[in-house]
This record gives C-alpha cells, structure tokens and sequence, in this order.
C-alpha cells in the first residue's frame, strides 16, 4: 500500500514534488514509503512493551504519528540532498504533505481492514456448543476463562465453575466464536474479563473479573501485544 501510494505521487508529482527529477522523486518517495512503514512497526513494538502506554492509547498513537512523519520527511530531505545536491534539493517541507498524506492513508486501510474482520470473527450471541452441557444455572452466564486440567476443562464463567470431560484443543476450537485468546498452553481468556495486567520479573499475568490471576506465557506474550491486550 505504501509502495503503491508513493509511485503514484512520484508519477504524477503531486503535493509540489514535480520539481524534483522524476527518477530522483521515485526513489526518495518510495524509501519514504517504506520508512513510514517500518517506523510504525518498530515504534508501536517498542512503545507495546511499556505498561503506561496501554493506558493511554490516544498518546501512544500520536507519539507514533509524529515520530514516523518526522523520520519519514528527514529521509526524504536526506536523500534528495545527496541526490540533488544541497542546491537542487527542495526545502524540507515540501515532503512533509506526502509523507503525512501516506501515513493518513495507511492508518486508514488499516483501520478499515480491522472492522470487518472482528464483526465476522465474533458474530453475536454466539455461543460455544459446551455450553449446553454445563448446568443450568451456568448456561447463561458469561465465560470468563476456561483452563485445561489433563483430559478436563474448567469452565470459569460470572455465576462459578464446572468441568467437562474434554480436551482443551477441542474447547478452543468452539471458543473462536467469542472475542478472547489463548494465553497459556492451558488457559484460554475472554478478553473483556480482563481487568489489569501485571508484570514481574519479566513474566506477565492477566487480573481477571473473577479474581483469577492467569499466567501468559512467553509463547502467546507478542501476540497478545500485538492485538492490544496490553
């Protein structure tokens, strides 16, 4: 996308870069492209693995914004300097408009990729089928987590507990209509159960509704990063 985006601007020298030798444009839009992206990527791991920035979610997107623009308009000036030469190459903030146009546009997609995705992966009132099998006092209570004990699963739910006689593979496979993850090799999460993450000695734990405390093992940790559990 962000390839695509910066060979159409160095073709058709949108946003003032038609005073830049094409072939000249061309490579200096498109390292811009791939800085903006590789920027994104590196700041939003790095920023995803302090505690204070899953708190404050608006802070930490802006933070990622304004450093990846900046990173992505110096590697333009830069390159047209040593291209151009310091004469020929365009004042600094004929690249801010590009760069900032195809950080709009990537965000964009992205976010847009992300909706639909998530409404068909969760369909509503869905229901795993083991819930049927549980008592009836439990049957419409919400699932909170569900943990593997040898051949058993527990089922943690808002109204207590029962375990079922099945393995934790086939449970999972059932608990993909509800929005959670895997978390440990024997525990699975709702993750609107989750109330606070801790951390210590570099090891995390999930805090749950319930009062459970749920180990997160380094296997499913950048996962659960990435999709912004913490």
């Amino acid at each position: 996308m962000a390839s695509t985006l910066a060979a159409f601007v160095s073709a058709s020298g949108a946003f003032g870069t038609d005073s830049i030798t094409p072939g000249v444009r061309f490579a200096v839009l498109e390292c811009a492209a791939m800085a903006v992206v590789i920027g994104e990527f590196g700041l939003s791991q790095a920023l995803g693995r302090l505690a204070w920035t899953s708190q404050r979610p608006a802070l930490r997107f802006g933070a990622i914004s304004l450093a990846t623009l900046a990173g992505a308009v110096g590697v333009c000036w830069g390159l047209a300097v040593l291209m151009e030469g310091p004469r020929g190459a365009p004042a600094v903030s004929q690249f801010v408009l590009p760069a900032l146009t195809c950080l709009s546009t990537i965000a964009a997609v992205a976010h847009l990729r992300k909706r639909p995705m998530a409404a068909e992966a969760h369909p509503p009132g869905a229901r795993p089928e083991f819930m049927a099998r549980l008592p009836h006092r439990l049957r419409a209570a919400t699932i909170i987590a569900v943990q593997g004990e040898d051949h058993y699963v527990r089922i943690h739910t808002s109204q207590g507990d029962h375990m079922l006689l099945m393995r934790l593979g086939d449970a999972l496979r059932q608990l993909a209509v509800l929005e959670g993850a895997q978390t440990h090799r024997s525990w699975w999460v709702a993750k609107s159960a989750v109330t606070d993450v801790r951390r210590s000695s570099g090891r995390a734990s999930l805090s749950l509704a319930n009062g459970l405390e749920v180990p997160v093992s380094r296997r499913f940790s950048r996962q659960l990063r990435v999709s912004g559990w913490y």
